[in-house]
């Protein structure tokens, strides 16, 4: 017989292992890439700080944005359920989950005190690669499909330039996955133990099991919430995507949301949206590299971005192999491409 604060464990384990895959599949990882064009560069690459933009998560080129996981989770568990490998009564208990509009804002109030309030979310993205010279990553993100851009090459971990940060909200790190195969084993994973844990519930704890049926529906839930912007279709794959996201209020309100982030929402024209974005940043160090285009000119890319770097107060890695350890190398693409 086992009790119910067992069983409540082992749910928790159920998210705790979601959460350490994704993890480990994160900390494998030590270098990402942000396609730019070079007007834009310079609003990244600014004196003694790196400026990121990240993005409302409805406004991106994808239209399937943050539905791709609700679309899997709905077929893998009729399929469960067309085989018998799951109870119909388990079935209707879970089928109408979704990931939760809303969570927990924790900061601190004048008097430095924690304080919570639990109210609707908004998320913001900022895009990465894995590949540092992508031929489509260039065309759709390096000016205007001229592959004419560059990428910045970023070391992970990126840290918050917090001398301009007091209250820091929550980002995260994650790395895309577009597999269909992997998708459906994952979330069979996580539905095949949930099932297991409600039937053990129903036969060793029937005096508490509705309270119980209420604690599997709370974790699968966080379990959306928290693939809902790691699954996307396989059309996007070349991109190779590692995403870093914010959560931030849906209403701001001063006297609830402290950090200086979430007083700054900007809004920029693209197709005819006023997309909303936040600008936030990051250390100098965490920058890496760049790597111009394959369509630019090399010579003079090279030596006019060296003496910007320079301006901004970056140490640049010179061709003689100066300033080795620290320096920021400046590389061109091994695409050979005459023009586009």
């Amino acid at each position: 017989m086992i009790t119910a604060t067992e069983l409540l464990g082992r749910l928790l384990d159920v998210r705790h292992h979601c959460n350490d895959r994704l993890e480990c599949d994160r900390n494998s990882i030590q270098s990402i890439y942000h396609y730019t064009s070079v007007p834009v560069l310079q609003n990244i690459v600014q004196k003694d700080k790196v400026v990121l933009r990240f993005s409302r998560s409805d406004c991106l080129n994808d239209i399937m944005e943050g539905r791709d996981t609700q679309e899997w989770y709905s077929n893998v568990l009729s399929q469960l359920r067309a085989n018998k490998t799951i109870s119909d009564d388990f079935y209707d208990l879970i089928s109408d989950i979704k990931p939760d509009e809303k969570t927990l804002f924790v900061q601190k109030d004048k008097n430095g005190h924690l304080v919570g309030h639990y109210e609707e979310k908004e998320i913001f993205l900022c895009c990465f690669s894995l590949d540092s010279d992508s031929l489509p990553m260039w065309r759709n993100y390096a000016k205007n499909d001229q592959c004419e851009g560059c990428n910045l090459k970023f070391r992970l971990p990126m840290h918050w330039n917090r001398e301009n940060y007091i209250d820091d909200p929550s980002l995260k790190v994650r790395k895309v996955i577009y597999d269909p195969t992997m998708k459906e084993q994952i979330l069979s994973e996580i539905i095949l133990e949930c099932n297991e844990i409600y039937q053990t519930a129903k036969n060793d704890i029937q005096e508490e099991v509705e309270n119980f049926r209420a604690s599997i529906k709370c974790a699968l839930c966080d379990i959306l919430t928290e693939l809902q912007y790691i699954f996307k279709k396989k059309a996007f794959e070349y991109e190779h995507e590692v995403r870093m996201w914010l959560i931030a209020p849906k209403e701001y309100d001063s006297r609830k949301h402290t950090s200086e982030i979430y007083q700054k929402l900007h809004f920029r024209e693209k197709h005819g949206l006023m997309i909303p974005f936040y600008e936030i940043e990051f250390c100098s160090s965490c920058l890496d590299g760049i790597r111009i285009g394959p369509l630019l000119d090399t010579h003079k890319t090279k030596e006019t971005l060296s003496t910007y770097l320079k301006y901004c107060g970056y140490p640049v890695k010179c061709e003689d192999g100066q300033q080795k350890n620290g320096g920021i190398e400046i590389t061109s693409s091994e695409i050979s491409l005459r023009y586009w």
